[in-house]
């Protein structure tokens, strides 16, 4: 009898990011590594999140940490969006 088909072991990351708004005027909008005039977000980093969601998703399906385990806290908050490679 012949053995049944095997199912290869699929994983699925799933990630999300949520940042407030600053009240910087200063403090530039960085959304996937790109600069957008308007109101910036308030976070340890760039506060990029979509950056932070992408990057959380790619480390949950080996069940690896999160990005915001390995960012120590508190951490200065970054002047200038932090380059995110793609």
């Amino acid at each position: 009898m012949a053995e049944p088909p095997t199912i290869p072991d699929v994983r699925v990351g799933q990630g999300f990011d949520v940042h407030p708004f600053s009240d910087d005027p200063d403090r530039p909008m960085v959304l996937g590594g790109v600069v957008f005039d308007g109101p910036g977000l308030v976070g340890h980093s760039d506060a990029d999140a979509v950056a932070h969601a992408v990057t959380d998703a790619c480390w949950g399906p080996p069940a690896s940490a999160t990005s915001a385990s390995a960012i120590p806290t508190p951490m200065r908050p970054s002047p200038v969006p932090i380059p995110w490679p793609c």
